[in-house]
């Protein structure tokens, strides 16, 4: 490979696509077969002499030629790092050094379109817990290294999954250089107006370094949601549910740092951009087709005391039904963002009336909203509405007083033609008497 390679960047550029560059081509071909099919056999030792000659010889820099060997070898560095051992062997220094190699690939090969309009600032400050130093780091819209694509596609998505591979292991000192993945990715979010399968990898990235910074560095935390949530705003009408499950996963991820957030960012812009996400969720959720909703029979019902993951006092979502376990989720997002909004709500009202008494400022309630939905909406709104009311009702102090006055219209409802709409205001119900009593 290296005779080959010298002897292809030594030809002149007319003739790099003759014997040559060829024969390069046919090497690193070879040099990956040998990788995938050895991958489960070689040691430690051995897989760190592969990363070390993947890293010297695939182009990243932006000024760097293009070369015939890029695919072939980003594919065998992924074949790498896909085998766990091998990323949980790595050093830290090499661990990180590799890291930023991938970083400058990402940011070399992803593909640039437009960039779209975000909704917060787009700068990120982290101070990084282990070392002390202020990091601070803004997501541009255009960036030099985003300036000129020499190549695009498949490196980019296999780059991306070994930067994935190397964030998401349990031992990686991923804190140190968590505020640079960060914003490599955050400026490919931002730069890209679509979707596709990088912006799940993407995510599931960001979801990695997120579950560490929660515990180790909460403002890095914190920045990454603030800045996540309008993409996510955006993204979430992708047809891909793959994305859309990634986005969940962030969302129930940060759903205490959002509960917080009317005591740690209580401003305009926290209020635009949690009320536009609760939206365009909730918009999304209603347009469903009925069965892809979360179901009834994915759920337990159950007087056992023993406490289950993802469940309400006497019922929870069954662990074999992935599907449901996500529409779950998706109600609990719902709920904790519409109580979350609400406060927000009621505190700018407070601002309001605080500089300017004479002129109350009045926002709507979206905990009523959800209510007055669950009774009078149109049938899936209905119940989406209705699936949200018991998630509410964890939250007693936030709907107690409406209670009462809801319980004789809910018990009407349970005669509706739609046997749908009919169940789930049983469940309701359960959970109004409950509470009352």
């Amino acid at each position: 490979m290296r005779i080959e390679r010298a002897a292809y960047l030594s030809t002149s550029k007319s003739s790099k696509s003759s014997i040559t560059a060829n024969r390069l081509r046919e090497c690193a071909f070879v040099f990956r077969l040998a990788v995938e099919l050895g991958v489960r056999k070689i040691t430690s030792k051995t897989a760190n002499a592969v990363i070390d000659h993947v890293v010297d010889t695939l182009p990243v820099a932006a000024d760097a030629p293009s070369q015939p060997v890029t695919d072939d070898y980003s594919r065998s560095l992924k074949a790498i790092l896909d085998h766990a051992p091998h990323v949980e062997h790595l050093r830290d220094k090499k661990w990180r050094t590799l890291a930023e190699f991938l970083i400058q690939g990402v940011s070399r090969y992803a593909p640039e379109e437009a960039p779209p309009s975000s909704g917060l600032n787009t700068s990120l400050v982290s101070q990084h817990s282990r070392n002390g130093r202020t990091t601070s780091f803004r997501v541009s819209q255009s960036s030099g290294s985003y300036a000129t694509r020499h190549d695009a596609g498949r490196p980019a998505e296999d780059l991306f999954c070994c930067l994935e591979r190397l964030t998401s292991a349990t031992n990686a000192p991923t804190m140190s250089i968590a505020a640079d993945v960060i914003e490599c990715i955050m400026r490919f979010l931002n730069s890209s107006s679509s979707s596709g399968s990088l912006h799940q990898i993407a995510f599931s990235c960001v979801n990695s370094i997120t579950a560490r910074a929660i515990t180790e560095d909460s403002r890095l935390a914190q920045r990454i949601i603030l800045d996540i949530i309008p993409t996510i705003r955006r993204l979430w009408p992708s047809k891909s549910l793959l994305l859309r499950d990634e986005m969940l996963i962030t969302l129930v991820l940060s759903s205490d740092i959002i509960k917080a957030m009317p005591q740690t960012h209580s401003n305009d812009d926290v209020y635009s951009s949690l009320s536009n996400l609760l939206e365009v969720i909730s918009a999304e959720y209603s347009r469903r087709n009925e069965r892809d909703i979360l179901q009834l029979d994915e759920m337990v019902f159950s007087t056992d005391q023993k406490q289950q993951v993802m469940s309400l006092d006497k019922f929870h979502i069954r662990a074999e039904h992935t599907r449901g376990t996500f529409n779950w989720a998706t109600i609990s997002v719902l709920a904790c963002l519409t109580l979350t909004v609400d406060q927000l709500s009621h505190t700018k009202q407070e601002h309001s009336a605080n500089e300017n008494p004479s002129k109350r400022l009045r926002l709507t309630n979206g905990v009523e909203d959800v209510f007055r939905q669950s009774l009078s909406a149109s049938a899936l709104t209905k119940v989406r509405a209705l699936q949200t009311v018991p998630f509410l009702l964890n939250d007693y102090s936030a709907v107690s007083d409406i209670l009462p006055d809801l319980l004789a219209q809910y018990t009407n409802q349970i005669l509706d033609e739609d046997r749908t709409v009919a169940t789930w205001t049983m469940v309701a119900i359960s959970r109004h008497a409950r509470r009352i009593r």
